[in-house]
Parts: structure tokens; C-alpha cells; sequence
């Protein structure tokens, strides 16, 4: 999960830091999530526990090696790591339920759901 060349985190790192920060053991909840038919894109939804408040988080995953449009409607927030993060930590954009999100190549995004 580290560039051995310069000991820079690889985008394995960053995911993985993302999903250990969103998904607190014992206090999250998986829901079932219905991804595209044509599998170019993986969803998750995950109900979570953070500061006594409840989160709510969509998982989104780009399988292809082209970008992909997504709305999330109630959506707040993403933070994204995908080519333009390259080796950097990943970068939060605001967006809307109308803002569609375009994910890269790879993708991966956490975006956050406003709470109803």
C-alpha cells in the first residue's frame, strides 16, 4: 500500500483509510444496495454511528476504465480517490442532489447523505 520507490500511499491506502473511518465496527449497518445491470458501477449504502450522530454513506465504486455519471439524490458531499488524487489524499467535492458526480476511471467515492 506504499510506493516503494518513494513511500508515498498508494490509492489502496487511501480506500482503505476511507472505509476504516466510515464503517465503525459493531456500530454500522450494510443496506442492500442495487448496482447498474451492465456492472460498470458497484453501490453500497452503509448506516453509521460518528460522534453520537447518525451518518449515512453511499459507496460508490467505478468498475470501468472510463468515467461514469452519478446522482445521488440528498447527497452533501464526496471524497473521491480516483487518478487526480494520484499519491495525494483524497479531495472532497460538494455536490448536490442535482450535481451529478462524475467518477474516473477506478473510481472510488464515499459520499455523504444528508440525514432525513
Amino acid at each position: 500500500m506504499m510506493d516503494w520507490r518513494n513511500g508515498n500511499a498508494t490509492a489502496k491506502y487511501w480506500v482503505l483509510k476511507l472505509v476504516s473511518e466510515t464503517v465503525a465496527v459493531g456500530e454500522s449497518e450494510f443496506r442492500p444496495t442495487t448496482s447498474s445491470a451492465d456492472a460498470t458501477l458497484f453501490a453500497q449504502g452503509i448506516l453509521g454511528t460518528r460522534s453520537n450522530a447518525q451518518t449515512k454513506v453511499v459507496l460508490l465504486i467505478n468498475k470501468r476504465n472510463s468515467p461514469v455519471t452519478v446522482t445521488v439524490p440528498g447527497a452533501t458531499s464526496a471524497t473521491i480517490v480516483d487518478s487526480k488524487t494520484h499519491q495525494s489524499p483524497p479531495r472532497t467535492e460538494a455536490i448536490t442532489a442535482t450535481t451529478p458526480l462524475v467518477l474516473a476511471a477506478y473510481a472510488t467515492a464515499f459520499v455523504t447523505v444528508a440525514a432525513a
